[in-house]
């Protein structure tokens, strides 16, 4: 799939109502389309790399993080590292025994290539002259990576709060026909 199509697909699974989100895929594309920029990588790096910390804001605020059960400061401060941020994201205060065996969601691939995509477009975003990549095909190899990492991040997301959201509807619903 072309870059700008799995960027495409990736806005659709984001939602519409997330206006800030759209505005940073929208600046991706813009990146992407300027094939004869020399920075064209590293201008998509910057885009996804502000979606990315905008997800993180929107779906695992600082404050709620070090809240969740399974939370422990591991860095000066006791901030939550971008680790915990990512698993907050997906799984709330849930732990990840609770999701892997009652949910039976697997989380840990989609966070681990979410981080390294997330890493490796940091060094695109602080580009040095020994980062710069020119190559179109390297490029794109990198574009890929990156797309795949957030659709997977979306989508497990996605799941997890369906799998719990699901069964709590239902519960919700069987006891207030049992009030009827």
């Amino acid at each position: 799939m072309m870059c700008e199509q799995r960027i495409a697909t990736l806005k659709s699974k984001i939602g519409m109502d997330d206006q800030f989100a759209h505005c940073a895929i929208e600046g991706a594309l813009h990146a992407l389309s300027d094939r004869e920029n020399p920075l064209r990588l590293n201008f998509f790096s910057t885009a996804m790399r502000i979606l990315f910390e905008h997800m993180m804001d929107t779906s695992s605020p600082e404050d709620q993080v070090v809240k969740a059960p399974w939370f422990s400061a591991e860095r000066d401060g006791g901030k939550p590292t971008r680790w915990q941020r990512v698993v907050f994201a997906i799984q709330g205060g849930l732990s990840d025994v609770f999701v892997k065996d009652e949910l039976k969601i697997d989380l840990p691939p989609p966070r681990t290539r979410l981080l390294d995509a997330v890493n490796e477009l940091s060094k695109h975003v602080h580009g040095r002259g020994n980062t710069i990549i020119r190559d179109q095909s390297a490029q794109h190899d990198v574009i890929e990576r990156t797309m795949g990492a957030m659709e997977a991040f979306v989508d497990s997301l996605h799941a997890c709060r369906n799998a719990v959201l699901a069964p709590i509807a239902e519960a919700l619903d069987r006891a207030a026909w049992m009030h009827f």
